[in-house]
């Protein structure tokens, strides 16, 4: 039972606080504690708090198990799964877990409206910290101090919100947003309602790319950049100001205001890779452009370093820039680090020093020192995506980062004195894995030891050793496009695996981690259907290109076949699916080797493949509406049964029929993105994992036609699961794989 008496000197200790507490109550201890322990427990925490909230206190013990392994101390994860919560056991065990992209310095990562953030800005609301973040078509507002959402998106805007900028109206908080649709809105901040009519710039041509907002003679004005032009608008009855301040050749990308002299001024930069400085009294630009980029610059800033404004800015290049002010002069030579374009740059005090922040398609933030021109501390590498917005501002005291990337549904909140210090902040000694998404997951055995294996985006395959809970060796290499598709099997004796993507698949032997003979080419799709013994030979069978029938306009997509010794083609042309195969499986009946294909025009077919021709109901009988998405296939109980995946429901089917077994399985609240089969205890199986909106992996009794216990959070989408002979499940999600291992029992 959590105890109200908990101290802040002792939350830690008390893992039953963490658990089964007010996750309110939770987060407002994790700052308390210097010891070790009690940092690791706040990381813990705070590394899936977005979901803690909405979670049961079932679920929450199982994220926070998966976090303890994630970060590396297995033990914590165990003594975390012991812990009870009322009337639910707790029949799962994370056995370990990859935390490559863990991060102790961040402080909440905030759930958003599963669109990619292409703005941030921050501001003090009736004294509390929050953040505007603009997305695809609204803006959300966020409290900085608790990471929650405050109240619901503000709608309005049709497309990409570019800009976002915040100021002060008869004293009360505003932001200004702008983009894509050629408008401007300006919302209140307290009431979180559009204060009048959109600033429409249709007349114009102009989209907005960027926005700044200043007061002008004590009116506070809105600067808008567009195509090649700055526009002013009286922040208060959105009228225009003057003519448009011409200049730049290209887009307006950047910008940001401040004062020269006491006067109010901005600094824009533009598609033309120049830098640009105008007084907005007399309405002019003051000297000349300033020069150095090559390429667009999408991030600017200002601050002042030892007494002296300065510009800093961010482009395409991958380099930083910093420039005087008042001269337009560079400061030093260029900052670079970023290994591809910068998007965006703030600025921030940390312990006395001035920093530099910058976000790039590169996937990470990086932090500059901008008196010396050198990086500061260790980037941030959690991101999976283009980061498209940064924001500094301050909660309790200390300084944050307010990130956000082109992919992922999260806003993340991190701690800045901590993100400039010159060790690494990372807790634990989590084994590394992939560096971008898994895709596919497969299991085996290697000289008696399980064995899972991995492909992703970063173009590798990785096998793991399940039970020390490691990479074996290094990844294996020589794809040039994601491992989308993959499955292991024996050749001769020896365990393979055989993987495709970039229009090649690749066998490898699993003992050795070395390439078994030449790649198959693949230019009609990477896609592998499964493996078979045909005829006494290992097959391998993959999406194939288009046949056309001589004198026909019918065209179908053949099923590609060969000798996996050989490497030669083998049987029977298989053609029947009028667009290509997406997924498939195989399965013995009656010792007869039997593939399963689908394809999105609904259709699920079955192959004999000694015959060279559908087997018996030659399809799978399916209501109308319904669609194929995810396929795998086993023997469960002496009967071969395949399953499918609909959007979010399970249907399991008997292959000698071609008839569904039991009801519709339904639980997921999104799109099932991966399903596997397998047994527990004896008892079929099969577990399905939920992509984009819903990081979910949910088991079911196959006997029952029932969800077995409640969905098993993750913090971030499922793409794979695999099942073990022996009672593990294979998670991938992200970058990282996690390996649960199923304790309970069965009901008699």
């Amino acid at each position: 039972m959590v105890d109200d008496r908990d101290t802040a000197s002792t939350w830690w200790t008390n893992l039953d606080t963490l658990v089964n507490g007010d996750p309110k109550r939770v987060q407002g201890l994790l700052d308390e504690g210097a010891e070790p322990q009690a940092r690791l427990a706040a990381a813990v925490y705070r590394a899936s708090a977005h979901l803690h909230q909405d979670a049961s206190p079932q679920q929450r013990r199982h994220l926070l198990a998966l976090d303890a392994a994630r970060y590396g101390d297995r033990e914590l994860a165990g003594r975390i799964g012991d812990v009870a919560v009322a009337g639910a056991p707790a029949p799962w065990r994370v056995e370990w877990a990859v935390g490559a992209s863990l991060d102790a310095r961040l402080r909440h990562p905030m759930e958003g409206d599963r669109r990619s953030m292409w703005s941030a800005a921050t501001t003090v609301v009736d004294g509390r910290p929050v953040a505007v973040t603009g997305s695809h078509f609204g803006v959300l507002v966020w409290d900085l101090s608790t990471g929650r959402q405050i109240g619901e998106e503000l709608e309005g805007h049709e497309e990409r919100v570019f800009a976002v900028g915040t100021a002060v109206l008869d004293g009360r908080p505003v932001a200004v947003t702008g983009g894509e649709d050629d408008t401007i809105r300006v919302w209140d901040l307290l009431t979180l309602e559009q204060l009048g009519e959109a600033i429409a710039l249709d007349d114009s041509g102009d989209e907005v790319m960027s926005l700044a907002t200043t007061v002008l003679d004590g009116q506070p004005v809105i600067v808008s950049g567009g195509a090649g032009t700055l526009r002013l608008w009286d922040l208060a009855t959105h009228a225009p100001m003057g003519d448009p301040l011409t200049g730049h050749a290209g887009g307006v990308s950047a910008m940001t205001a401040t004062t020269l002299d006491g006067r109010p001024v901005v600094v824009s930069a533009g598609a033309d890779g120049t830098v640009r400085l105008w007084d907005l009294t007399a309405r002019e630009q003051i000297g000349p452009a300033w020069e150095g980029h090559d390429g667009l610059i999408s991030g600017i800033a200002t601050a002042v370093v030892d007494g002296r404004a300065i510009v800093v800015t961010g482009a395409e290049d991958a380099t930083l820039r910093r420039w005087d002010l008042a001269t337009g002069d560079p400061v030093g030579a260029p900052m670079i680090g970023h290994a591809e374009a910068i998007r965006e740059v703030d600025t921030a005090v940390v312990d006395g020093r001035i920093i530099a922040v910058s976000g790039s398609i590169d996937h990470t933030v990086r932090f500059w020192d901008l008196a010396t021109g050198e990086q500061a501390g260790v980037p941030i590498t959690a991101h999976d995506a283009p980061v498209w917005a940064v924001a500094t501002a301050e909660v309790d005291g200390r300084p944050v980062l307010v990130t956000g990337d082109a992919n992922e549904d999260l806003v993340r909140v991190w701690d800045l004195g901590m993100a400039v210090v010159a060790e690494s902040a990372a807790l634990g000694e989590a084994p590394a894995g992939h560096t971008d998404d898994v895709w596919t997951l497969a299991t085996s055995e290697v000289a008696g030891r399980q064995v899972a294996v991995s492909g992703s985006s970063d173009r590798t395959v990785q096998v793991w050793d399940l039970d020390a809970g490691a990479p074996v060796g290094d990844p294996l290499t020589g794809h040039t496009w994601a491992v989308t598709s993959l499955v292991t099997t024996t050749l001769d004796d020896r365990p393979v695996a055989i993987s495709g993507g970039g229009r090649i698949i690749r066998t490898w032997d699993l003992a050795t981690r070395t390439p078994v003979g030449d790649p198959q080419p693949a230019e009609d799709g990477h896609t592998i259907l499964g493996t078979a013994i045909v005829n006494g030979r290992r097959i391998v069978l993959a999406a194939g290109d288009k046949l056309s029938r001589p004198g026909s306009s019918v065209a179908f997509y053949r099923i590609r076949m060969w000798d996996l010794a050989t490497g030669e083609p083998v049987g029977r042309q298989l053609a029947g699916h009028p667009q290509r195969p997406m997924g498939g499986a195989t399965v013995d009946v009656d010792g007869r080797p039997i593939a399963i294909t689908i394809c999105d025009d609904r259709s699920a077919k079955l192959w004999d493949l000694e015959a060279g021709e559908p087997y018996g109901p030659r399809r799978l009988h399916i209501e109308e509406s319904a669609r194929f998405g995810h396929i795998a296939a086993a023997t469960l109980n002496d009967r071969p049964v395949v399953a499918t995946t609909d959007h979010g429901t399970l249907r399991t089917w008997d292959v000698t029929t071609g008839k569904q077994l039991g009801p519709n399985m339904t639980g997921h609240d999104w799109h099932i993105e991966t399903v596997a089969l397998g047994t527990l205890a004896g008892r079929p199986v099969a577990v399905t994992g939920g992509g984009l909106g819903e990081a979910a992996v949910c088991v079911w009794d196959l006997d029952a036609g029932e969800q077995l216990g409640p969905a098993l959070l993750f913090p971030t989408h499922i793409r794979a699961v695999a099942v073990t002979s022996d009672a593990r499940v294979v998670v991938g999600y992200g970058t990282e794989i996690a390996v649960l291992r199923w304790t309970g029992t069965w009901a008699a």
